[in-house]
């Protein structure tokens, strides 16, 4: 999925993978490398999201919308697209603005996951909430 986003992002803005690569700082290859579906880590989807102007959630495929997760109820998640001062400000990638502590906590578990690590985190979490009872207070 991720490919399929930047390449869609690269055709929108008529530019090529590779003038991409030079404009990050990074070695052209790497596109050829995401086309056999490996994933940038961390700074490198930074670098992207702030190059197109989309969240980092947008790039891999995980929010329909550029900015950030854009939910049934119309309410969304993911701020900014800068590579700002950190989370909470609005200003960077990172997650809810005002987050709460545990919600950082978290996002700085996140940031340090592999790939593959987000993903199983990804699917327990999913399954976590389809598991949980109608009937269970909100937070619990």
């Amino acid at each position: 999925m991720f490919y399929d986003r930047f390449s869609e992002l690269c055709k929108e803005r008529s530019v090529s993978p590779s003038a991409v690569m030079v404009s990050i700082g990074l070695n052209k290859s790497n596109a050829t490398f995401w086309k056999k579906g490996s994933i940038p880590k961390g700074e490198t989807l930074q670098k992207l999201a702030d190059y197109f102007g989309v969240s980092i959630d947008y790039l891999l495929g995980l929010a329909d919308a550029p900015d950030g997760v854009a939910f049934g109820d119309g309410t969304g998640y993911g701020g900014g697209t800068g590579s700002g001062a950190g989370i909470g400000d609005g200003t960077g990638y990172g997650g809810p603005i005002n987050a709460e502590p545990t919600q950082r906590a978290l996002i700085d578990m996140i940031n340090k996951m592999s790939e593959s690590e987000m993903r199983v985190t990804l699917a327990m979490i999913k399954q976590m909430i389809a598991e949980r009872p109608e009937t269970a207070p909100e937070g619990e």
